[in-house]
């Protein structure tokens, strides 16, 4: 269980050109060995511009802190995206899956998500992050499917940790692709217009109509 006890929590401006607003306070974890512990949660609240007052400041940091002040926050595992996977997911999950299947994973998790995400404890990950790896994925020309791919491989990693207990919150599922861009639409021409295209090109027109992408 999550100890009971009121925090107020600490906050501070950070930057120069684009100041930002930054809350600390302590944070119930499972340790790696399975037995709880405490640390020192830091988190990004926002921008000084968008919240100009120290006041209004505080007021995001209290709702932050409102399932741990009134005893609703589950600890939550500090191990690492890397070490779930290695020891847990791919053990246990990926075995069930077909032969094609884990051998797409295996090439997802090797060179994509392991790289960007290995050293990432789960309970730290957010899907502003997500959202930022999908988005540099397809700028740097992968396909939509391939990106997807991605987002569902994530989503179905960070439900397991979620069923089991290391995360509270899949935040993959939270993510979004842009609309998939599909080919030109087909256009399909009226017997009439096969002739007028056939007789521009002084060729003899067909009975059939043709389709033209």
């Amino acid at each position: 269980m999550a100890r009971r006890g009121f925090q107020q929590g600490s906050l501070f401006q950070r930057g120069t050109r684009r100041k930002l607003w930054v809350a600390r306070w302590w944070e119930d974890v499972i340790q790696t060995d399975g037995t709880l512990g405490r640390l020192r949660r830091s988190e990004v609240i926002g921008t000084v511009a968008e919240f100009p007052t120290r006041r209004l400041a505080m007021q995001v940091l209290s709702q932050r802190l409102g399932s741990i002040n009134n005893g609703k926050a589950r600890p939550q595992s500090v191990r690492t995206f890397g070490d779930f996977v290695k020891n847990d997911w791919t053990p246990v999950v990926l075995p069930m899956l077909k032969y094609a299947t884990q051998k797409h994973y295996r090439y997802m998790l090797d060179v994509h998500l392991n790289p960007a995400f290995g050293q990432r404890q789960l309970r730290e990950l957010t899907r502003e992050e997500l959202q930022c790896f999908l988005s540099r994925k397809l700028s740097n020309g992968l396909s939509w499917e391939t990106v997807h791919h991605f987002k569902c491989g994530m989503s179905k990693i960070l439900g397991a940790a979620e069923e089991w207990g290391y995360i509270t919150e899949n935040v993959a599922q939270k993510t979004k692709l842009p609309r998939r861009q599909h080919g030109p639409e087909r256009v399909v021409l009226t017997p009439v217009q096969v002739r007028d295209v056939a007789a521009a090109l002084n060729e003899p027109a067909r009975s059939v109509t043709c389709c033209w992408c």
